[in-house]
């Protein structure tokens, strides 16, 4: 059959044809079981509609003109699409497994849900842009290093995926199954990144090994930084995270990590104790901790238990000795250190460049050393 330009009607019987071609200018419209496995050639064009479940294999349509895959009714394909675009009609649902879709040129005002993404992890979304695509990772590990341009649901129903955060960014929304994993890498490559958007109701990693500022939201992640120094800017939100490990190096204000846990073998550097006079470093373990108090006037009620070094870099610190212990504390601000007992203290840990000020608040005997710094004794006071 030579030059055809019609669409097959329902009781059309092509039984007898073994090959059909379409030239130039020509358009066949025929159902997937009509054309069974007929040949399909010319510089024409073909619709295929699929209305119902198919295993099709698409390799007999061999045109140089446009072949579409026309879904008018809902299916689930396990055939091939070979080189062949898609388009799925309103109302339709499409299911097929993401081998079978990566790469194609898919449209329409249907729903595409792709199963398997865990089986191909490199799939290639970009051209797939039908009106709703969902796509699934179900079992098993794996790192998906494609791209998820377009896709409206990611959902990670089972197993463990790992992939790029910039990847999964990409995706309108994102779900966790219960007992299911989803790890991120390089979050410093969005910096940004809202991780609220991933409803979470199983595990949710995320990897920090770089250098950035955050800004967004760490939902109940848990976060490692690897590596790198990330800076969690006034307006980012982490308090809500699983957990923190700290390898590398984090820079905090102290409002942010106050009653909080954290812990790993890298640096944690808390800023800003000034606006938060009552900080709580209790759980913050990480081998090396650093505060800064910068700007103002505050008395500090706080704790300062597993910090390394303080820092006065302006403004005046207020706080007793029993808190400040034998804290190394330098800067180039000032200090007062308020004493209300006997005490033996020995004021060597004071290293400002600004005043450094021993204020007896009540009666003592002393038997430290005041280093160099100034002695204040309150009325009424021996």
């Amino acid at each position: 059959v030579t030059n055809v330009n019609k669409t097959a009607s329902a009781d059309t019987i092509l039984g007898a044809v073994d090959t059909i071609t379409t030239n130039s200018g020509f358009l066949i419209t025929l159902r997937d079981d009509q054309l069974g496995s007929k040949l399909v050639n010319g510089n024409g064009d073909i619709t295929v509609e699929v209305n119902t479940d198919s295993s099709q294999d698409f390799a007999n349509l061999a045109l140089t003109g446009t072949e579409t895959i026309q879904f008018t009714a809902n299916s689930t394909f396990t055939g091939n699409f070979q080189n062949s675009d898609v388009s799925i009609d309103s109302g339709v649902t499409v299911n097929a497994d993401a081998s079978l879709v990566t790469g194609k040129t898919v449209s329409g005002a249907g729903t595409l849900s792709v199963t398997n993404l865990d089986a191909t992890l490199n799939a290639d979304f970009t051209n797939v842009n039908p009106t709703t695509l969902n796509v699934d990772f179900s079992g098993g590990t794996g790192t998906y290093t494609g791209n998820l341009t377009n896709v409206d649901a990611l959902t990670v129903s089972s197993g463990t995926m790992t992939s790029d955060t910039a990847i999964v960014n990409t995706a309108t929304a994102t779900t966790v199954a219960s007992g299911a994993t989803l790890s991120l890498t390089n979050l410093e490559a969005v910096p940004t990144m809202d991780l609220t958007k991933i409803t979470d109701n199983g595990t949710l990693n995320a990897d920090w090994s770089g250098t950035a500022t955050f800004t967004g939201k760490l939902n109940d992640a848990n976060l490692t930084v690897s590596s790198g120094t990330m800076t969690v800017d006034s307006i980012a939100t982490i308090a809500n995270a699983s957990s923190i490990v700290v390898d590398g190096t984090m820079v905090v204000d102290a409002s942010q990590v106050t009653g909080t846990t954290v812990s790993g073998t890298g640096t944690l550097n808390v800023n800003n104790l000034d606006a938060t006079l009552a900080a709580d470093f209790t759980n913050l373990t990480t081998t090396t901790i650093n505060a800064d108090f910068s700007g103002g006037t505050g008395t500090y009620t706080g704790n300062l238990t597993n910090v390394d070094a303080l820092t006065v870099s302006s403004g005046t610190m207020t706080v007793t000795d029993n808190i400040l212990g034998t804290l190394a504390t330098d800067g180039a601000g000032n200090i007062v250190v308020q004493v209300d007992t006997d005490s033996s203290q020995d004021f060597a840990n004071l290293a400002l460049t600004g005043t450094e000020t021993i204020q007896f608040t009540a009666n003592s005997t002393f038997t430290g050393n005041f280093q160099n710094s100034d002695v204040s004794i309150d009325s009424g006071v021996t």
